[in-house]
């Protein structure tokens, strides 16, 4: 018996087969598994010489395909939130074919666009810096605590910051910064005004929202939001930086109040 082990999100077309002098059925069993751990409920189906056939793992992540007669096979294994997994084999003898898979948590590549809200915003961003993008990567896998996404990575230098709580312990020149998804927006040369998250699994900076990357153009933002007092479209990035500090200023300011305290008069 072979035992073999495949990763995804690799697409292995390898080529295994049986041989013997007698055609006839055969068995594909094994075992899918997760960071070592068994998967229960992962379907797993032989696609090929002009059939279907499906089985689900069961609670020690074993399943077992049987009776296959000759032919060419794709194995397909998947489950919702993983990636999925597709293997061929040719049947051409008896016997058992064992394979052993491991599945890997599906990676996140959309892009959901969302509106924090300008306060939200300014409360939670790990950065508010000014950023002029010098070198980009292509889009890859980045493991996160218990997701992955797909994104690209940007190298950019940093201007100006205004505001850099995570990670405390730098003032960086130039960050790592991540943007989600296949196909890139942000690209050589760009400048921004940015909103910044801080992933300290990764080590990179990831945009709050895109929404908050604000654009600079020959030394003026470009400003398309309407709900903030005090910002215009156009303004010099000096003139907006310093509108934002005094945002960021207010926003971070404790609160102070005032306690009015009133004797109480006891009647005797």
């Amino acid at each position: 018996m072979t035992r073999v082990l495949f990763v995804a999100p690799i697409v292995l077309i390898g080529i295994i087969s049986v041989f013997a002098q007698d055609p006839g059925r055969a068995d594909i069993s094994g075992r899918v598994v997760s960071d070592s751990a068994s998967l229960p409920g992962v379907r797993v189906s032989a696609i090929g010489a002009g059939t279907e056939r499906s089985v689900v793992t069961n609670a020690d992540g074993r399943f077992t395909i049987p009776g296959l007669s000759p032919g060419h096979y794709q194995i397909r294994v998947e489950l919702p939130g993983f990636q999925t997994i597709t293997r061929a084999v040719a049947i051409t003898a008896p016997g058992v074919i064992s394979f052993d898979f491991a599945l890997q948590i599906g990676c996140l590549s959309e892009v959901l666009e969302v509106d924090p809200g300008w306060a939200w915003a300014l409360e939670h961003a790990d950065a508010v810096v000014v950023l002029r993008i010098f070198e980009t990567d292509g889009a890859q896998r980045w493991n996160l605590d218990q997701s992955c996404l797909i994104a690209t990575e940007h190298v950019a230098t940093v201007t100006d910051v205004l505001k850099l709580t995570a990670p405390a312990d730098a003032r960086p020149l130039t960050i790592r910064l991540l943007e989600q998804g296949v196909r890139p927006s942000y690209a050589a040369g760009d400048e921004y005004i940015a909103f910044l998250t801080w992933r300290p699994t990764i080590g990179r900076f990831q945009p709050l929202a895109r929404s908050f990357m604000f654009p600079v153009h020959d030394g003026r933002v470009a400003w398309t939001r309407s709900d903030v007092p005090g910002f215009t479209n156009g303004m010099s990035v000096d003139a907006f930086s310093a509108a934002l500090r005094s945002a960021l200023l207010i926003r971070e300011a404790p609160v102070e109040r005032n306690l009015t305290i009133t004797p109480v008069v006891q009647n005797n």
